[in-house]
């Protein structure tokens, strides 16, 4: 064997090609690899085992007298593990980096044996990625110590399963004390009390980074612990009515120093306005708000107004105003319908720094090829205006030798009445 084959870092570059995602269809070349010689055993092994999608693989490594399969294709345990048996399991779930556990394989009381494995050590030591849906079956994983957790992304919280949610997330915080990033997605009406009660949990991790929790409405004490955490770079949530006042009666504005991408839903353009007069953001590059209520030339303008006094406008280079239909009443009638004219986009020719702005909102176009003309000069680095899903940078009705006096940045498209694109430069 050649010396080369002896770094541990040149095989996992070779074997690495070897290996496909989880999710598309198994591979015998990394098991063939871990079988060959004692060299390509252990990262052929750590390749294979870096992400599951299932725990059901770590039962199939068990002798078949610990074990049974049942119907729905789930494993079934007779009896604890032997400390042999133990052994065997730590020796796969040592290697685990990523677990997507889709809720099969398992069921609870099997899971419990697993919780109670002959030993002290955690059953995933370096588990750094948990992602899932939270059904009955998995909920176990919130029980588990995971001390080299950095993400945790669990979806699917309804009305049915929020006792047993509340329950696992009691000790998780202490379990997984080293968590960065956080994201939970909820299917469930406003819920005053699960929100205060999320929101207190979230208070026990000091070195989050991103949050994510969209349809939550996190309080002013919550907020306030999060301005002060260092390290928080993105944040979504859901806010409430209230909340401008809450932070309008502490005396104060939010700092947050180091966010840079935040996501609100909000029932109102004025919530939203207030919120952004009553927070400091000095390096936000990326803003994005989903509002309930339709769009009118007075909000939008009031909306301008607060992005230029709050000197979020400076910063900013993404921006996304999106409207949600769920809290309309269908579509918005044309005679009370926005007109999106050249006067209501004219304040975001301030902010030097935009590169892409995305309305997703009810509303006609009234842009001539002159005033996206003066837009895309006036802002340099713009590279995206879309309308509704309309690419609407560039000049309508005009020929291809027009175009020198946009800056070559700029993506062009036109609205599909005009049926011409282009693509960066020209």
């Amino acid at each position: 064997m050649h010396h080369a084959l002896e770094i541990e870092e040149i095989l996992l570059n070779i074997f690495g090609r070897c290996r496909l995602p989880a999710w598309q269809s198994p591979t015998s070349d990394l098991p063939a690899l871990a079988r060959t010689c004692r060299t390509f055993k252990e990262p052929a092994l750590d390749l294979l085992w870096r992400e599951l999608y299932s725990p059901s693989p770590l039962a199939q490594c068990l002798p078949d007298a610990s074990h049974q399969l049942i119907p729905m294709r789930k494993y079934l345990f007779s009896r604890p593990l032997t400390q042999a048996e133990g052994d065997i399991l730590r020796s796969y779930t040592r290697r685990i980096r990523v677990l997507q556990d889709s809720g099969v394989g398992l069921g609870w009381k099997s899971v419990r044996t697993f919780l109670n494995h002959p030993t002290t050590e955690p059953l995933f030591p370096n588990l750094r990625h948990l992602r899932g849906h939270f059904v009955p079956d998995n909920m176990h994983l919130l029980h588990l110590p995971l001390p080299s957790l950095v993400s945790l992304i669990f979806v699917g919280v309804c009305t049915e399963n929020l006792p047993m949610f509340e329950n696992s997330l009691e000790s998780f915080p202490e379990f997984a004390p080293n968590t960065k990033s956080l994201h939970i997605g909820v299917c469930l009406p406003s819920d005053v009390r699960f929100d205060t009660y999320f929101s207190g949990y979230i208070c026990l991790w000091r070195n989050l980074e991103h949050v994510s929790c969209p349809r939550v409405a996190l309080d002013v004490g919550t907020l306030v612990h999060l301005s002060r955490a260092p390290a928080l770079t993105r944040l979504a949530f859901k806010q409430s009515a209230t909340l401008p006042d809450q932070i309008a009666s502490s005396g104060s504005p939010l700092v947050f120093s180091n966010l840079q991408h935040l996501e609100l839903r909000s029932q109102s353009w004025a919530s939203v306005s207030r919120l952004l007069s009553q927070t400091q953001l000095p390096v936000i590059t990326h803003f994005s708000a989903s509002i309930g209520d339709y769009a009118s030339k007075q909000n939008l303008s009031s909306f301008w107004t607060t992005l230029r006094t709050s000197n979020v406008g400076h910063t900013i280079q993404e921006l996304k105003l999106v409207q949600m239909y769920a809290s309309c009443d269908g579509p918005v009638p044309n005679d009370i319908k926005l007109l999106l004219g050249f006067k209501d986009l004219q304040p975001c020719m301030a902010f030097n720094n935009l590169r892409r702005m995305d309305f997703d909102i009810q509303c006609n176009e009234s842009l001539t090829g002159s005033d996206v003309l003066a837009l895309s000069l006036a802002c340099p680095h713009l590279e995206h205006l879309v309308i509704h899903h309309k690419m609407i940078i560039g000049i309508p009705g005009t020929d291809r030798d027009d175009f020198d006096g946009i800056p070559p940045s700029c993506s062009v498209g036109l609205l599909p009445d005009f049926g011409w694109s282009s693509h960066r430069g020209f």
